[in-house]
């Protein structure tokens, strides 16, 4: 019995103590550092961010899903305006593509593919803009679209590889007759 137990703490000794930290999972933050700003503090290497507006870049928020005018165009078409912003990236032939998604993931947009020239952009500072993009919707009526969730895709494909991609939920909102104001009906 003395040789079992004898034995047995030879094995024990040989197995040695771990001495590595234990496992506490992710990182705490500390109080009033918010986890977005951290992801966002100093973006490098190509990428995209996703905006509205039709001459200037407008950011479309990631709080909530901000309401995109749905504008009625003047062929009869509905769509809603998309920019964006190119970093870090040769634009010259790049490939451009806006994707609409609904709630169940199926896209609702026509397929745009655009290939940008430099001539075709504005450069700011560290970046490219493309703005008033039309994002052209697969319906013929506003109806069963308005208040409804969606998703908004930007993918940019240079020419040297790599894709680089942003999106934001966004809300389809209040239908813009796109050659003579708001639309009163």
């Amino acid at each position: 019995m003395r040789s079992l137990s004898l034995g047995l703490a030879f094995v024990l000794a040989a197995c040695g103590a771990d001495d590595s930290p234990p496992d506490v999972g992710p990182p705490i933050l500390e109080a009033g550092v918010d986890a977005d700003a951290m992801e966002d503090a100093a973006p490098t290497g190509p990428r995209v961010e996703l905006g509205t507006g039709t001459t200037r870049f407008e950011p479309i928020s990631r709080d909530g899903a901000p309401e995109l005018s749905l504008v009625l165009g003047p062929q009869g078409g509905w769509h809603i305006h998309a920019s964006t912003r190119l970093y870090e990236m040769d634009v010259d032939r790049c490939y451009l593509l806006y994707e609409l998604r609904n709630q169940a993931g199926e896209i609702v947009n026509y397929p745009a593919e655009i290939i940008l020239s430099e001539r075709r952009l504005v450069r700011e500072g560290d970046h490219w803009v493309r703005t008033g993009d039309f994002v052209i919707l697969d319906i013929t009526m506003p109806g069963g679209i308005v208040g409804q969730g969606m998703t908004l895709e930007v993918s940019a494909r240079p020419r040297a590889g790599g894709v680089y991609s942003a999106e934001r939920e966004i809300t389809i909102g209040a239908v813009v007759d796109g050659t003579s104001g708001p639309n009163p009906g």
